[in-house]
């Protein structure tokens, strides 16, 4: 009875619930897009760099670099330059 009587209680529970949807409905995202991937391609044959390729084809990595050996990925990622190789 009590929430009835008061407006702004009604505000704020008819409100909020609103305002939620919105918030997690528009503006969150928890898609993972854009990533810096690194590519070790010791085979280096034309179905393995399709293979690679295959990779940044989409939207979820992002095609930074070629290093040479795996010893080579700890330094990028020491750098901050990819988070996944």
């Amino acid at each position: 009875m009590h929430i009835l009587r008061d407006r702004q209680m009604m505000a704020f529970a008819w409100g909020m619930p609103v305002i939620l949807l919105l918030l997690f409905g528009y503006g969150m995202s928890f898609d993972i897009e854009h990533i810096p991937l690194a590519v070790v391609d010791e085979e280096r044959t034309p179905a393995s760099r399709a293979l690679a390729s295959d990779f940044t084809a989409g939207d979820v990595f992002r095609d930074v670099a070629h290093p040479a050996d795996a010893a080579a990925v700890e330094t990028l990622f020491r750098a901050g330059l990819v988070r996944a190789a």
